[in-house]
């Protein structure tokens, strides 16, 4: 198991944004975190990525307990086991795609020659092979995010956290998105867990998480590949 919350809370104020979350993620899953605007999703994905802390409840991340991790521990987490895939690309623009993707391992103490070297290795993975020396802006958005792509990949995560990936695309930059995302999962042995707000997104995932006011609403199962039917489960407040 690479994920799990127990009785997660999360208040802004007197606003309680999570109100007892339950889950697990097992490693090599394909998840997807859905429900309305307000639901807590993103939330949700801070807090098992490490961004933010509970206002109550526990967070493990592999046998990382993220409640008892100092500042500078949990910030050593998130270079070495977490990689963040948003929907605004957050990519430096005045550097071009390599150096991009190398910049999580050079903060990291790898050497620029061995980190660009990797760089090259994994955005010739994301189908970006002669683009290399490109600076964002001469980039499409679809580019731009496998950019962003290559980039959580490059530091070998455990998990990749993506919020709202797609949401920037249009449909079929999206779609060809979150294939790749799948590929990557398969190839790789990556576990994914996507926020979107788009069923047809959610859809190419293995398993929907429902969150309505905070708590977990559905939890549907997708048998890719396999059987037509999917399994639904109803839960009131967890897993």
């Amino acid at each position: 198991m690479i994920i799990r919350t127990e009785n997660l809370v999360k208040q802004f104020g007197k606003t309680a944004v999570l109100r007892g979350i339950n889950l697990h993620v097992q490693a090599g899953e394909f998840v997807a975190v859905t429900g309305q605007s307000g639901s807590g999703k993103s939330t949700l994905l801070h807090l098992i990525g490490g961004l933010d802390r509970p206002t109550g409840g526990k967070v493990w991340l592999e046998d990382h307990d993220l409640g008892t991790l100092t500042d500078d521990q949990l910030a050593a987490v998130r270079r070495q086991k977490i990689g963040y895939i948003f929907q605004i690309y957050n990519l430096i623009p005045v550097v071009n795609a390599r150096e991009n993707v190398a910049m999580p391992l050079i903060l990291d103490g790898v050497s620029r020659k061995e980190a660009l070297t990797r760089a090259d290795r994994v955005l010739d993975m994301v189908g970006l092979n002669g683009l290399e020396r490109m600076f964002p802006a001469e980039l499409s958005g679809g580019q731009q995010q496998r950019v962003a792509i290559a980039r959580a990949l490059v530091i070998e995560p455990s998990i990749i956290l993506a919020d709202e990936p797609t949401g920037a695309l249009d449909t079929r930059t999206g779609d060809d998105i979150m294939t790749l995302l799948r590929h990557t999962l398969r190839h790789t042995q990556r576990t994914v867990v996507v926020v979107t707000h788009d069923p047809r997104i959610a859809a190419r995932t293995d398993r929907i998480i429902t969150l309505r006011d905070g708590m977990i609403e559905d939890v549907m199962s997708l048998a890719h590949h396999a059987a037509p039917s999917a399994a639904v489960l109803t839960i009131q407040g967890g897993l």
